[in-house]
């Protein structure tokens, strides 16, 4: 079983994504004729006949199990501190992505646009960001989700800063309906009075996981 990406009807060939690999896509896989293209949207779930996993051509995509899109999930992070100025709404940075199930198709996220998730898929989403701040025991700590098509928060968590250590926000949007294309960025605040960086901490901080659930 596979994802297919890139059904081109004049060869009649594709890219399959097999299962279990988040970035390797078999390409010129040959398809079926007995597949209307109607059924090979990029997304649609195949199933893959493969003699040689070395060549591709000596496979072939011999059914479709579903001509849904592949449920869309990314989650990305950042590998270095940012500063973020007292009382001023920023948008976090990211460096690297973690997993992006459309990366071989329309990735989510790329560096060129490293504050964004893209959704290009209309369904429910869940987005949940983590981010820790530096140790600082003044104001408030502040983390929001913000969904660029509607122009609104979808979720917000805020908080005194901890006396003594870091302060850790985690937010999340909970189920939300994303009617059309769209995007999702992090935006942290506070207010200790100067400058306060976000820390970069393993697995956790800043991190934004976007994903479909329905």
């Amino acid at each position: 079983m596979g994802t297919l990406a890139g059904f081109d009807a004049g060869t009649y060939t594709c890219s399959v994504q097999p299962d279990g690999a988040l970035t390797t896509f078999l390409r010129g896989v040959p398809v079926s004729k007995q597949l209307a293209p109607s059924l090979l949207p990029n997304g649609a779930r195949v199933s893959l006949l493969l003699f040689d996993e070395n060549n591709p051509v000596d496979a072939m995509v011999v059914g479709v199990s579903t001509s849904n899109l592949r449920m869309p999930s990314c989650r990305v992070y950042r590998n270095a501190v940012q500063s973020i100025p007292n009382s001023a709404q920023t948008a976090l940075s990211f460096t690297t992505v973690r997993h992006d199930t459309m990366g071989g198709i329309s990735p989510m996220w790329s560096l060129a646009d490293p504050t964004h998730v893209i959704v290009r898929t209309p369904g429910v989403y869940v987005a949940t960001a983590c981010v820790e701040f530096d140790a600082n025991a003044a104001g408030q700590r502040v983390v929001g989700l913000y969904d660029t098509l509607s122009n609104q928060f979808i979720g917000v968590e805020e908080c005194n800063a901890v006396n003594g250590d870091t302060t850790d926000v985690t937010c999340s949007s909970g189920p939300f309906y994303v009617p059309a294309a769209s995007s999702f960025l992090v935006l942290a605040y506070q207010n200790s009075g100067g400058a306060l960086n976000v820390n970069a901490v393993a697995a956790y901080s800043p991190e934004l996981a976007v994903a479909m659930i329905a």
